[in-house]
């Protein structure tokens, strides 16, 4: 199979949009990968199907010029090629077409688009939550508040299955790349359930030494609640909070078939609305209910 040289950027000239695009900045320099910038235009019921033919052509050529300077931008620091491309049709259709077409390596999006309203501040764009969802590769969302310029470490949420090796995989490459380190924690709520407990440290211990034997500083932990939290994701992100260190989190967005199911669709768009930390979002491959093994 042909090497992934490709990050697709979803842009939309939005606040939010740049920081994601700015985040592409950083991952492309350290990867290797030449970007790609794709705006889509809404073919129904977007604000361009109200224009005439000439406005639509005067708009487009504005989109065009944005783009050659967001492309002018992202070459300069990058470092790598960066082209663009104008596309039609419902936003996140397009971009889960274009990342297979191109046999992208990653999709690096903004997980919110401008939001105005104080109510809505936490609100999650459904083009960002049905792309990480479904898209053929990895999946980095970058909200308005945190964007890593040097990943220092990459926070890994386990749970029991097989599945995560994947996600293991995912973070050993970026850490390398990046001289990272890697943090493994295993959220628990059920508190005191001992079988879960002894099962989550073998896990953890079985990861954390392949980890470390690629050459990478690991360290691995299990985070009981201490409130009556209904899922893994405010555990996860307290934690984040209270390490003061974590650049990223790496989440499965499919059902992990074990003991615990963490992160099924619903608490993986949980993550992505709540997460002041970019996200990177792994489609596990085969689902299984067995334990890791290396």
């Amino acid at each position: 199979m042909a090497e992934k040289r490709i990050m697709l950027v979803p842009v939309d000239f939005s606040e939010v949009s740049d920081k994601a695009l700015r985040q592409a900045h950083t991952l492309s320099k350290a990867l290797g990968k030449r970007l790609v910038l794709l705006y889509v235009i809404e073919d129904k019921g977007g604000w361009f199907s109200f224009f005439s033919g000439e406005q639509q052509k005067v708009a487009r050529e504005q989109i065009e010029a944005k783009l050659e300077a967001l492309k002018a931008r992202a070459e300069k620091f990058s470092g790598n090629e960066t082209s663009w491309i104008i596309s039609e049709g419902k936003p996140y259709v397009k971009i889960l077409e274009k990342a297979k077409e191109l046999n992208a390596a990653f999709i690096v999006m903004g997980a919110r688009g401008e939001v105005t309203d104080e109510s809505e501040k936490n609100y999650v764009g459904t083009n960002a939550s049905k792309v990480a969802r479904s898209a053929p590769c990895p999946v980095i969302t970058v909200n308005s508040k945190i964007t890593c310029h040097n990943l220092r470490t990459i926070l890994l949420p386990l749970d029991l299955t097989r599945e995560t090796r994947q996600k293991v995989t995912q973070a050993i490459e970026l850490a390398t790349r990046f001289n990272a380190r890697i943090k493994v924690m295993s959220a628990l709520w059920s508190v005191g359930d001992q079988v879960v407990i002894s099962e989550l440290q073998t896990i953890i211990h079985q990861v954390v030494s392949f980890i470390r034997n690629a050459g990478i500083e690991c360290t691995g932990e299990i985070v009981e609640s201490s409130s009556n939290a209904r899922s893994a994701v405010p555990i996860i992100l307290k934690y984040a909070d209270e390490q003061g260190d974590i650049d990223m989190i790496l989440i499965m967005t499919q059902p992990e078939l074990g003991v615990l199911e963490y992160f099924i669709s619903s608490n993986a768009h949980e993550m992505l609305k709540h997460s002041p930390y970019p996200v990177m979002s792994v489609q596990p491959k085969e689902l299984e209910r067995t334990s890791i093994g290396f």
